[in-house]
């Protein structure tokens, strides 16, 4: 039971997130050929490209807190209850901290982003949730290298604290995909 209580919140916990992930990278791809061509050209990049879809366009904006006593910080009096708002978002496109904040980097090196929040509140699911949006983005690539964005795209509403698509229609080049057979119906004989 306590183990299920640690597993299924790791699974699932990052199933919205990496899917808004997902789709706001496909989003990034489709507005820009260079970094669709870079990135179907070169997959080792697809490392770098996973932190820079996560600083640029994180899934998740922001974490709430509530005070736990009366502090000081940055000149501002915070008192005990006080709920405060960390904007992780705003933090990924500091420009004092990324040198082209709101673009896609893939020369940028090393990202100190925090799309899976600082320190002791870290999401616990973080190198799971890279490794899931690296294995979907490559799928994607690989079978939908031409696959671009067709409108109207549609965000949640409210999500809570989930920066993410509901609906992105995609237009596609029919033919045959990688790693898929011909229908069932197909191999039967009339």
């Amino acid at each position: 039971e306590e183990l299920s209580g640690i597993v299924m919140p790791l699974l699932l916990g990052g199933m919205d997130t990496t899917a808004g992930r997902t789709g706001n990278a496909f989003l990034r791809i489709d507005a820009d050929p260079a970094l669709r061509r870079r990135l179907l050209e070169d997959p080792a990049v697809l490392e770098i490209a996973t932190e820079e879809f996560l600083r640029r366009d994180t899934p998740v904006q922001g974490l709430t807190r509530v005070v736990t006593r009366d502090a000081q910080f940055h000149g501002r009096q915070l008192k005990k209850g006080d709920r405060v708002m960390l904007m992780f978002a705003a933090a990924n496109r500091d420009p004092s901290t990324f040198a082209c904040p709101h673009d896609i980097d893939l020369d940028c090196g090393t990202n100190r982003h925090l799309a899976f929040a600082p320190v002791v509140h870290r999401c616990l699911g973080s190198n799971f949730a890279r490794a899931m949006f690296r294995v979907m983005i490559t799928a994607l690539l690989r079978r939908l290298p031409d696959g671009h964005v067709a409108p109207p795209v549609e965000r949640l509403a409210d999500a809570g604290d989930v920066y993410t698509v509901k609906h992105l229609p995609v237009r596609l080049t029919p033919g045959p995909r990688e790693g898929v057979g011909p229908p069932a119906c197909a191999s039967r004989t009339a």
